[in-house]
């Protein structure tokens, strides 16, 4: 995507947000949202979507964009205009309580992370007009956003960060899930973490109280000194202390942990090195509760794939597709070659990308000014 189409992108976004945010309701109940979505009910092309209208051209691969498992699950169902809520109770859930992090990865900016306002501010002054700068350091929804909101027939829930797990809306929002009867409802729960804290035995319990599917992925970039280079000033030490602890409650409670993982252009040399890593950490987890979960980064473009020439994107997904691990299946050992997990790896490096040598010297000026800012 161009600049000029995130900047579009970024005002559509505003523009169609600008209503009173004291409460989901009224988000939910704004002429603008309805009207959002009778626009996507019909098929009108959004800026907001365009990276799964991407994901659903004919060079994906058949990789399933966001867009269309949403809507094989929810697609078959009518939408009414009313301006009634409740003809359209809130059942399918992704929230961020706030943007506050202590990281700042190399693929994020202010708007997802506090840690990235100043980065972000600098970055502009040396030509990169591509990022998104929030207008103060930490962004988040009020604390009385879900007060007098009806939970209770939620189905899909997704928590985002910033980062989740010491965010002072976090609790609140679990113990309103719990009070409503919520939690023993939910299809799926599906919480984002950068691991480098672990959740107090209160969350853990709500979590034990969710009788659906519940996952939690944990974001690993890179292998040791790439990853700590990629999610700076997060400690690789730490990362594998807390992934043990959360082995050892998935062990306990049949949780799913997921590795959540993107492709770049600073650390996908390293995607083989992780996998396996990630593979033997996990190895007496059943397979279905493990997993491994790469997500692309198509913007900014120089963090892409497109500033990596085609030669090495070729010889890393060959690595992958080399990979055999052991594995600890129904009490016996076994070679699996790892298909689903290995497969959406592959097809995301084989995709068609042109090689773009100006955005490689483009990475290196921002990797140069981040570091010259810490």
């Amino acid at each position: 995507m161009s600049s000029k189409q995130r900047k579009e992108q970024k005002a559509l976004m505003v523009d169609t947000l600008n209503v009173d945010m004291n409460a989901v309701d009224h988000v939910r109940n704004s002429f603008e949202w309805i009207d959002l979505k009778e626009s996507i009910s019909q098929n009108k092309p959004m800026l907001g979507c365009q990276k799964c209208y991407d994901q659903d051209s004919n060079d994906s691969k058949g990789i399933d964009s966001l867009r269309v498992i949403k809507n094989n699950k929810f697609g078959h169902e009518k939408f009414s205009d009313k301006l009634d809520i409740y003809d359209n109770p809130l059942r399918s859930l992704e929230v961020s309580f706030s943007n506050k992090c202590e990281l700042q990865c190399l693929h994020c900016n202010s708007q997802f992370s506090s840690s990235w306002f100043e980065l972000d501010k600098e970055l502009v002054k040396h030509g990169f007009d591509d990022r998104q700068i929030s207008d103060t350091p930490e962004l988040g929804i009020p604390s009385n956003f879900f007060d007098n909101a009806d939970l209770s027939k939620l189905e899909i829930l997704r928590i985002n960060g910033g980062e989740p797990i010491g965010d002072p809306l976090t609790l609140p929002f679990f113990r309103k899930l719990n009070e409503q009867g919520t939690l023993k409802n939910l299809e799926e729960m599906r919480f984002l973490t950068n691991a480098m804290n672990f959740p107090d035995d209160e969350l853990l319990g709500y979590f034990k109280k969710i009788t659906g599917k519940v996952v939690i992925y944990i974001g690993v970039d890179g292998y040791k000194e790439s990853y700590e280079k990629m999610r700076y000033p997060a400690k690789w030490s730490v990362l594998e202390h807390n992934l043990e602890r959360y082995i050892d409650f998935a062990q306990k409670t049949g949780i799913r942990i997921y590795m959540n993982t993107t492709i770049n252009s600073v650390t996908f040399r390293d995607l083989p090195n992780t996998m396996l890593w990630w593979l033997k950490k996990t190895e007496f987890l059943s397979p279905r509760n493990k997993n491994i979960v790469p997500v692309q980064v198509t913007g900014p473009e120089y963090l892409s794939l497109k500033a990596v020439p085609e030669w090495e994107r070729d010889a890393v997904a060959n690595r992958i597709k080399d990979i055999v691990i052991p594995q600890f299946i129904d009490g016996n050992w076994t070679q699996n070659s790892l298909d689903k997990k290995i497969n959406k790896l592959v097809r995301f490096l084989e995709q068609p990308q042109k090689y773009n040598p100006e955005l490689k010297n483009k990475l290196e000026t921002f990797v140069n000014v981040i570091n010259n800012t810490k």
